[in-house]
C-alpha cells in the first residue's frame, strides 16, 4: 500500500534580496526551491531516500511486490520483451495520464537501435515513444532500469 510523504527543502534569503521585493528575485527563489525539490523527488523515486531516522522514502525499485519483466541482456532486448510491461499495467483503473517508459539515457539510445523485427526497418524506440508510449530519460536510473507505469 501506499502512503503519503512528505518531503521539504528550505534555501536561506539574505535581507537585501527581501528589501528588494521584486518579482524576478521572488521567481529566483521559487526556482531554487523547485529544483531542490524535484532533485529530492527524483532520486527518492528510483531507490529509497532517507528523510530523517523516522522517514524514508521507497522508490519504485525498492519496493516489493511489483510486477517484473526481466531482460537478462538489455541490448538484446525483443518486441516481446517490451509488450510484456504493458500487459501488467493496461487496463488497471486508472484515470490520468497514460503510463510512460523511464529508464537511462543509455538504454534509450539502445532501444533507438534495435530492431522490432527483421525486415521492416522500424525499430523497438521511435520518435520518443516505445510501444506508443512515451520514453523519459532521469539521471538517477542506471542502465537496465527500465519502469513503465503511471506517474502523475
Amino acid at each position: 500500500t501506499l502512503t503519503p510523504k512528505r518531503i521539504t527543502t528550505y534555501i536561506d534569503i539574505g535581507k537585501d534580496l527581501i528589501l528588494q521585493g521584486v518579482p524576478s528575485a521572488e521567481a529566483k527563489v521559487m526556482n531554487d526551491l523547485t529544483k531542490a525539490l524535484a532533485c529530492s523527488t527524483d532520486i527518492a523515486l528510483f531507490r529509497e531516500y532517507t528523510i530523517d531516522a523516522d522517514t524514508k522514502i521507497k522508490g519504485v525499485l525498492a519496493t516489493d511486490g511489483l510486477n517484473t519483466v526481466t531482460i537478462a541482456d538489455m541490448t538484446k532486448t525483443t518486441w516481446r520483451d517490451i509488450t510484456k510491461f504493458a500487459a501488467f499495467v493496461e487496463g488497471k483503473d486508472y484515470s490520468g495520464a497514460p503510463p510512460a517508459w523511464v529508464g537511462s539515457a543509455s538504454d534509450k539510445g539502445e532501444f533507438k537501435s534495435i530492431s522490432k523485427d527483421t525486415g521492416s526497418g522500424r525499430f523497438l524506440l521511435e520518435d520518443n515513444k516505445m510501444d506508443g508510449y512515451d520514453f523519459n530519460v532521469d539521471g538517477n536510473a542506471a542502465a537496465g532500469e527500465l519502469v513503465f507505469g503511471y506517474w502523475n
